[in-house]
């Protein structure tokens, strides 16, 4: 007879109870904080406006035509109804419009290059101070006029409790 360990506690439960709440991080925003300037593109005062907010603003890091690129590929992937019926797309329930298209970092046009672009990966390597990967990617388009809309949420909750 083996003995199975138990899981080790989640140190971030979500979807426990009915009740809302606030859980402290027990893991730093930004890892190797101590380092005077950590490896990577960003500033220091960069950094902390990022530990601080959970969030930077970074103007004219990705240049218009990339932009354009991926616009271009998410208006093909609005034509095309082999796109839109697959499981990576998710419609409007009233027009049919693309609403969410899954999986965006494993293809191979603008989408995926840009999720894969040394300018954001080694912004994410130097934040995390480690290597890093994309398990789990998402474009969501909310119209300006029309479709349902996306109220207030976090993805953690969701990619954590599903995905682990």
């Amino acid at each position: 007879m083996s003995a199975q360990a138990a899981p080790a506690p989640d140190r971030y439960p979500s979807r426990v109870g009915r009740e809302g709440g606030f859980v402290r991080r027990t893991d730093p925003v930004c890892w190797g904080s101590d380092d005077p300037q950590p490896p990577g593109p960003l500033s220091r005062s960069q950094l902390q406006r990022f530990d601080d907010d959970g969030f930077l603003v970074v103007d004219r890091l990705i240049d218009e035509t990339t932009i354009a690129a991926c616009l271009a590929q998410l208006a093909e992937a609005e034509a095309d109804p082999t796109r839109l019926a697959s499981e990576l797309a998710v419609t409007e329930p009233d027009s049919g419009l693309l609403r969410s298209l899954f999986a965006v970092h494993a293809d191979d046009g603008p989408l995926g290059s840009l999720a894969r672009d040394a300018r954001l990966v080694s912004v994410a390597r130097q934040i995390l101070a480690d290597e890093v990967y994309v398990h789990q990617s998402r474009i969501n388009l909310k119209r300006g006029v029309g479709g349902k809309q996306f109220p207030w949420h976090s993805d953690f909750e969701t990619w954590h409790v599903e995905d682990g």
